[in-house]
């Protein structure tokens, strides 16, 4: 259970969901029991994962090209390798070096050595070493990252295998029947009693605090109606059924039963091939996005310095003082602002208010 709710917050955790069934059905294999028989549990357990994770794989597919990214590549595009530093395999092993060794790694991995020389705790043995593998396997995979934006690709596996594995290792150091010692007794219920005072001391501001936050979302909208009724008056301004690349904050308040909708999310990354073209001038990008009969850009206006992503001063800055996977992402999100604002220069606008725009293509 614990595997498998980590599996589901990003697809390379479903590689450490694989290796965690694998690893412990390596350990766990009864004494006596047939070999035979032992694969056949193994090969019940991955049709049935495959079962389930099917209807996934198949949107997946359908929309990204790929039905298991990121083993499979699908709509990502080969050219944009920004995720990767050029540093060749000495870099990456210092890399890596760096990484398990910063604190917020390092501390989680502390129990893995005991976990695995007691090899009392199959299951969870298996889950920490598929983590631990998982973790190298990223740190090697995305050396652009700096170790904060590293770190949160493999907190959720490392802080889980770390719960489990600690817990564990203490109900297998204190023992399992009340000591017969009477003062040891008493010393053991002071400690019992010390823990529940200090949990319920800590609840109600832990509490308080979620209902706090609770109390100040409650009625807190993400979007209003005016924003609501400019994307409904953007939209209607496209004939139904005709295709539109969407460049904007609040995708979600399109109607995707309308039209067809291409949604931007990081540019460069990925796009049904052969690839969206960049730093080629806008008549490259009006051709690629008319072959895929999309006929509009719905765009907000960059130059508004608010939003998400698509704000020119916050690319800008990046280009300038950002690390290096953020210079590289910069130079993408600006050459796609630059080419669709040549485009208005040249084509129809069908729709401008309230900081959205659509261009109909020639």
């Amino acid at each position: 259970m614990v595997v498998a709710g980590a599996a589901t917050l990003r697809p390379q955790f479903a590689v450490a969901a694989a290796l965690t069934v694998t690893v412990y059905w390596l350990l766990a294999r009864p004494e006596g029991v047939d070999w035979r028989r032992h694969f056949l549990a193994l090969i019940k357990v991955g049709a049935l994962a495959a079962l389930l994770v099917l209807p996934w794989a198949i949107l997946l597919q359908v929309s990204s090209g790929s039905p298991f990214y990121p083993l499979i590549a699908g709509n990502h595009q080969p050219a944009f390798a920004v995720f990767e530093a050029d540093i060749g395999f000495g870099g990456k092993l210092a890399f890596l070096w760096v990484f398990l060794t910063d604190p917020r790694v390092a501390l989680f991995l502390a129990p893995l050595a005991a976990v695995v020389l007691r090899r009392r705790q199959k299951a969870v043995t298996a889950l920490y070493l598929a983590s631990a593998v998982t973790a190298v396997i990223t740190a090697m995979s995305f050396t652009s990252l700096d170790i904060d934006g590293l770190h949160r690709y493999a907190a959720p596996l490392l802080t889980a295998s770390f719960s489990v594995a600690l817990a564990g290792l203490i109900a297998e150091i204190l023992p399992s029947d009340p000591p017969l010692d009477p003062g040891l007794r008493r010393v053991v219920r002071a400690g019992d009693v010390a823990l529940w005072v200090l949990l319920l001391a800590l609840l109600p501001g832990t509490l308080w605090r979620d209902a706090d936050r609770l109390r100040e979302r409650w009625n807190h909208r993400i979007t209003g109606d005016a924003l609501n009724g400019a994307y409904v008056e953007m939209q209607a301004a496209v004939p139904a059924g005709r295709g539109i690349l969407a460049i904007v904050d609040h995708p979600f308040l399109l109607d995707y039963r309308r039209n067809g909708i291409f949604n931007v999310n990081v540019p460069g990354v990925a796009s049904p091939d052969p690839g969206m073209p960049f730093f080629l001038g806008p008549t490259a990008l009006a051709d690629y996005l008319k072959s895929l009969d999309i006929d509009f850009v719905a765009y907000r206006d960059f130059s508004v310095p608010s939003g998400c992503l698509y704000r020119r001063d916050m690319w800008q800055a990046h280009r300038r003082d950002g690390t290096t996977l953020w210079r590289e992402h910069a130079r993408y999100y600006l050459d796609l602002m630059e080419s669709v604002e040549s485009l208005a220069k040249d084509v129809a606008t069908v729709y401008s208010a309230r900081g959205l725009r659509v261009i109909a293509l020639p």
